[in-house]
């Protein structure tokens, strides 16, 4: 359906020599190479690309094998096809009472490569020379091609079916019917790409899934707790404490998180991080934690968001009418089409004579009224 490119210009090949590997680990390496050759993943060749293989090992205990393209993707040319925004997939989940996620099966391994782009992919273990058949972990613009491929093969079907992100797909429902009829709909998609699912990591009609990194249910989405396991059991400096709270500091910088500002005596953080010692076996630190609850484990709760249920046409029209800027020109559209006169909408506010200015991108559907966001923009730019 797709074909991954690597385009490098006009640069020059680029040769690496191969890393030595301990002796355990050559042994996987070749069984793991044998595989990909029996599998039609690889292909031997002769050419001027060359780079080093890299095994990393996964979550279940077993090796990824993987390939060191940082050289080649300096000379790579970039594909800026966008990754979805994890934020807006998971506020997009709201409202959902089913869910099932779906995984692909070695995702990268089922998009090919353009032929003539596949000598650039080469790699060596220290014997023998391969090339990848298909795409790789490691290239620069992998990720973008495989993003572009499940968002063509799902397109058409809304946000409130199905989501995807790179290999990972989360089908929803409202309803348990709904969520088997989007389920039907995502997999006579696949099966047309052609593409095939890791059955073991799939989870089918479930009322809480763990999806990119948060926990999913009905009552909205929180943190998953394992992600946060590390800093939760972090031991607390019971000596030094000046120095130690501050290296902890440190090392938290590589997580998302936010320092509130509290003023006076209650910003205990801060005093804590003084050059004043804290005695005491932590006393001061101590009363701060107790104070504000820092001693339980609330980093769930607070990043718990609640879902809202979508409101119907009569309840925007209700929410409508009861708008004193909106009311006089739903009133006007309910009656006429046509628009009223500068003498009618005089006495209004001046929110309402804008809207009177924008009368014709206003359009009226079930008793509510729409606007059209183009022409909206171009108004407030240009009186801006």
């Amino acid at each position: 359906m797709t074909q991954h490119r690597i385009n490098t210009g006009d640069h020059p090949p680029i040769k690496q020599y191969p890393r030595r590997l301990p002796l355990a680990r050559k042994e996987e390496a070749d069984h793991l190479v044998k595989e990909m050759v029996d599998n039609g993943i690889i292909e031997e060749l002769s050419g001027p690309w060359v780079s080093p293989i890299v095994l990393v090992k996964k979550k279940d205990g077993s090796t990824r094998f993987c390939v060191d393209y940082r050289k080649l993707k300096e000379i790579t040319k970039k594909d800026s096809y966008p990754l979805p925004r994890i934020d807006d997939t998971l506020d997009a989940l709201n409202g959902s009472q089913w869910f099932t996620t779906l995984d692909l099966k070695s995702g990268y391994w089922q998009i090919e490569i353009r032929p003539e782009n596949r000598e650039k992919t080469a790699f060596t273990t220290g014997q023998g020379l391969w090339q990848f058949k298909v795409m790789p972990f490691g290239l620069c613009n992998a990720p973008a091609t495989f993003e572009r491929l499940m968002e063509t093969v799902l397109r058409g079907l809304s946000s409130e079916a199905c989501l995807v992100y790179l290999d990972d797909i989360i089908i929803v429902g409202r309803t348990f019917e709904e969520h088997l009829n989007n389920l039907r709909k995502v997999f006579q998609r696949l099966q047309k790409a052609n593409l095939k699912l890791n059955l073991k990591k799939c989870r089918f009609f479930h009322k809480e899934v763990t999806y990119l990194g948060h926990v999913i249910s009905a009552e909205g989405v929180k943190t998953d707790p394992e992600k946060i396991k590390t800093v939760v059991d972090w031991p607390r400096p019971e000596t030094e404490p000046e120095g130690q709270i501050a290296r902890w500091i440190q090392r938290l910088q590589e997580y998302d998180f936010e320092i509130q500002h509290r003023k006076g005596t209650s910003h205990g953080n801060a005093d804590a991080l003084s050059r004043r010692p804290c005695t005491e076996s932590f006393k001061h630190c101590t009363n701060a934690e107790k104070k504000f609850g820092m001693e339980i484990d609330i980093s769930v709760k607070v990043l718990t968001t609640a879902s809202v249920d979508p409101w119907s046409s009569c309840e925007i029209q209700k929410a409508h009418l009861e708008d004193p800027n909106i009311k006089p020109i739903l009133e006007k559209k309910l009656n006429s089409a046509d628009r009223p006169s500068w003498q009618e909408i005089a006495p209004e506010s001046p929110a309402t004579k804008r809207y009177w200015a924008l009368w014709n991108s206003l359009h009226l559907k079930d008793g509510v009224l729409y606007s059209d966001k183009i022409n909206l923009w171009v108004y407030v730019n240009t009186v801006q």
